[in-house]
């Protein structure tokens, strides 16, 4: 079981249906701070050196900024709107299949293939100018408790990766990558305040990569404790917003999300899949 704490957050820029290159807006929300609780687990099958390992995390945004960029000639002069993210929703997942290729001396290498998602809901509240525009300029600031802007994202990719290990008597450090060559991104934003475009669908498509390492330390043959840290970035080579009548407006798609947790592990010695005369199965379940 692990305690994932985490920032980031999704962004995209949107531009002209009628000028190609034209960027009109762009939102971003920013350190998005998310607390999830995750399960993890792995098992190793011995004599063939194949592994199955994956982890699952839900939990809940809590505070973050979003910034509402509008610019010339869309509109002018430039705006610049700052949103409070009060609270929102995060889950995610991730599930490998592969092959253990070097195992000498306490070290391990090994390739996998995979599966991951991201879904992130997070809610803007009030709306002040911070520029030099007249959207939510003076007197017409939002209040801020009103919910004005909300988006709602889920990444699913594909993923191709190496995970290394080294152990030095109870500590362990294991190092992960992977390239996510197939990302979808599908999604609803939402402006709370103009009914005549909520809700605006969106679809994108592109790449991404992974990233983490952990430090573990056995307390006993079957039990370790360990801290590590997290990153990962998906982005759309090629995404659109459907406004209302409209074929779609081009839009470029980004999220990130980078934390560090702490985690405890229940190390199963033999599961009786390889048969009387194999070596064990290890299986950690957490």
């Amino acid at each position: 079981m692990r305690y994932f704490y985490s920032s980031g957050g999704p962004r995209y820029t949107l531009g002209s249906d009628r000028r190609p290159g034209q960027v009109n807006s762009r939102l971003t929300y920013q350190d998005t701070d998310g607390h999830a609780g995750e399960g993890f687990a792995r098992i190793d099958h011995n004599p063939t050196g194949l592994f199955a390992k994956g982890f699952l995390g839900s939990g809940g945004v809590t505070s973050g900024r979003l910034y509402d960029e509008d610019f010339p000639p869309a509109i002018r002069p430039y705006s610049k709107t700052l949103s409070q993210i009060k609270d929102g929703d995060i889950s995610y997942g991730v599930v490998d299949l592969g092959y253990t290729a070097l195992r000498r001396d306490g070290f391990s290498l090994g390739g996998f293939v995979g599966y991951q998602y991201d879904a992130e809901l997070a809610n803007g509240y009030g709306c002040t100018q911070v520029a030099g525009g007249t959207i939510c300029a003076r007197r017409n600031a939002v209040a801020s408790d009103i919910n004005v802007l909300s988006e709602n994202l889920r990444w699913d990719a594909l993923r191709i990766g190496l995970i290394g290990a080294a152990r030095f008597d109870r500590f362990k450090i294991s190092l992960e990558g992977a390239y996510l060559p197939v990302v979808t991104a599908t999604g609803v934003d939402r402006h709370w305040l103009r009914p005549n475009i909520n809700p605006l669908p969106q679809t994108g498509n592109g790449d991404g990569y992974f990233a983490e390492g952990i430090v573990s330390y056995d307390l006993t043959p079957a039990v370790s404790i360990g801290v590590g840290g997290r990153y990962w970035r998906m982005q759309t080579g090629s995404g659109r917003i459907k406004f209302p009548f409209s074929p779609g407006s081009p839009t470029k798609f980004e999220t990130d999300r980078y934390g560090v947790f702490a985690q405890i592990s229940y190390k199963l010695s033999d599961l009786g899949l390889g048969g009387s005369d194999a070596q064990p199965v290890l299986a950690r379940k957490d």
